[in-house]
């Protein structure tokens, strides 16, 4: 796997939240005041982020997820935006634990591991939200992700897994049930040998990057069975130009630079 050129293709990105979050990573440099006030532009003003990133659609709590996890890895988890956004996701939670995406959102094409009537996305969605929370360190959030895993733990299946999106779900969710039981745990191997079962060779590059980035945020070692496999199918899945394909086939500079924080958790360079 060669960090340094896929590194080179972020770089390159006419992104500018993309090149500052690779910035942060690669040099903890801050990000700049326009990154921030470009975040913040696009916020709902119940404090989430709208679905698809769209102005004018009603704030999505996946999408909230992902600009959240932005402003950490951008070291702006203090800032308005972020607290407003954290604010969003604790008043969604509902008393059992869980999150469930809006209704309102039912009138756009919702991908089916987002659809609030859908069984399954329930578990996604909480997975998501929780581990997102559990990346905060702030001790009003441990609650939440606390009262999360007390709902998420119980459906963890005897095969490791987590019901419905299977593979999304249970990666998704292995952060925040390692930010309140430990990674030795029953549960926490259970789930892991479960990952380790799924993974295929068929897997593209976007499952795989998936996969490593909630095994990676867990804190698990590289030298896990499941994170050896995947490293190397990624390794095999690399373009020419350093970036990683989407499902589609086309160079995915958001997907290359969750690869790159990933390989670098692992203590690739």
């Amino acid at each position: 796997m060669n960090i340094a050129h896929a590194i080179r293709f972020v770089q390159s990105s006419p992104d500018p939240v993309l090149r500052a979050r690779l910035a942060a990573l690669i040099e903890a440099a801050p990000a700049s005041e326009a990154v921030i006030a470009s975040l913040a532009a696009q916020q709902n003003p119940d404090g989430g982020w709208p679905f698809g990133g769209v102005a004018g659609r009603p704030s999505s709590l996946v999408d909230t997820c992902q600009m959240l996890n932005s402003l950490v890895e951008l070291d702006e988890i203090s800032s308005a935006p972020a607290e407003r956004g954290r604010a969003f996701l604790l008043a969604q939670q509902s008393p059992r634990g869980w999150w469930r995406e809006s209704a309102s959102l039912a009138e756009f094409d919702l991908p089916i591991w987002l659809d609030p009537e859908v069984e399954g996305a329930l578990v996604y969605t909480t997975a998501m939200c929780a581990s997102t929370l559990a990346g905060t360190d702030d001790p009003e959030d441990l609650l939440a992700v606390d009262q999360a895993v007390g709902w998420l733990q119980p459906q963890v299946a005897p095969n490791g897994l987590l019901p419905g999106y299977r593979a999304f779900s249970t990666a998704a969710a292995l952060p925040a049930i390692t930010a309140i039981a430990h990674r030795e745990s029953r549960t926490v191997r259970r789930m892991v040998g479960g990952l380790g079962d799924l993974l295929s060779a068929d897997w593209d590059a976007s499952m795989l990057g998936m996969l490593l980035a909630g095994l990676s945020q867990a804190g698990l070692p590289r030298a896990t069975k499941v994170i050896e496999r995947a490293l190397a199918m990624l390794t095999r899945l690399q373009r020419a130009d350093g970036a990683w394909a989407d499902e589609n086939g086309a160079a995915d500079a958001a997907l290359t630079l969750q690869i790159i924080r990933a390989a670098r958790r692992f203590g690739l360079r």
